[in-house]
């Protein structure tokens, strides 16, 4: 329940290029669910709380990410002497992502394990997607073959 409100609150926010971006947030955002319950059954507070602020900050990466190579690409097209600005936003992407991390580090508010178990829910959401493809097209019958 909580899952699908997330997501209808983001595809209201964020518009969706394509079904497979739709799928993969949305495999994301149950990866990143189901990990938070068993790491809240197992683990401390504090590992949990990375795992939650570690996901977060994988989405927030993943939508960032996209509107920066949106953004480099259509002015590369467009001009020939190349995006500079766009590459410094790509950069103080990593730069705003790495000075989050540290505070929350420094500041023991969460485990660095946790964090980085919830940067990688976007590699689980791909996997995931993967899976179901991989399903999907060994169990689909093809005509003539």
């Amino acid at each position: 329940m909580i899952a699908l409100s997330l997501y209808q609150n983001l595809s209201m926010k964020f518009e969706f290029k394509n079904i497979l971006e739709e799928r993969i947030v949305l495999n994301t955002l149950a990866a990143l669910i189901l990990t938070i319950i068993i790491s809240s059954l197992t683990a401390d507070i504090k590992f949990t709380r990375g795992v939650l602020v570690g996901g977060i900050l994988a989405l927030i990466n993943y939508y960032w990410l996209d509107a920066s190579w949106r953004n480099i690409l259509e002015i590369a097209s467009s001009s020939a002497t190349g995006p500079a600005i766009p590459i410094g936003r790509y950069i103080l992407r990593y730069l705003t992502i790495g000075i989050i991390v540290y505070l929350i580090s420094f500041y023991d508010v969460a485990s660095i394990l946790g964090i980085l178990i919830g940067l990688c829910m976007i590699a689980a959401g791909i996997l995931i997607e993967a899976f179901f493809l991989l399903i999907k097209t060994l169990t689909t019958k093809e005509e003539g073959i």
